[in-house]
């Protein structure tokens, strides 16, 4: 059977983790993969308010080591998506970003534009200044860099 969303996609590449803390900015963030929440126990949190979701995103980091943005086009308007990227480089989380625009709509065949990665502050440096998405973190195109067979590697990287 062929896989029929991203998710699934994921689960099949060779070297993915569990370990891995895995955003989905265009489906608000998913880190379903690692305690197999399933989408609507999601949509349970959320209708609690943001704090609930907050307390799940940091409980869903606990024993992460890498946090991996799959960067649509609207991903850096997300304020889910900016509060799990903050939390993962205050634990120390390696930080990847992972352009899903060329990733063909299951329905449409159609393709996206493609995201960026204004997310604004991630946190503070040593000095005290502010870090940003693009001075910590490699960038990968999933589909023109080959996600399926190197997205083990780009973790370990």
């Amino acid at each position: 059977m062929e896989p029929t969303n991203i998710i699934q996609i994921l689960n099949q590449i060779p070297g993915f983790s569990n370990s891995v803390s895995l955003i989905i900015g265009s489906i608000i963030t998913a880190v379903f993969l690692r305690r197999n929440t399933q989408a609507q126990e999601f949509e349970k949190i959320k209708a609690k308010g943001n704090k609930a979701v907050y307390d799940w995103i940091d409980e869903q980091l606990i024993g992460t080591s890498v946090t991996a943005v799959l960067i649509g086009q609207d991903t850096c308007n997300r304020d889910f998506v900016r509060y799990e990227l903050q939390q993962s480089y205050k634990k120390g989380n390696k930080i990847i970003g992972i352009f899903i625009h060329n990733i063909k709509d299951m329905r449409t065949g159609l393709t996206s534009p493609k995201g960026n990665t204004t997310f604004g502050s991630l946190g503070k440096d040593y000095k005290g200044d502010d870090v940003y998405f693009y001075q910590i973190a490699k960038t990968y195109d999933w589909i023109n860099d080959d996600g399926y067979n190197n997205f083990g590697k780009w973790i370990e990287d």
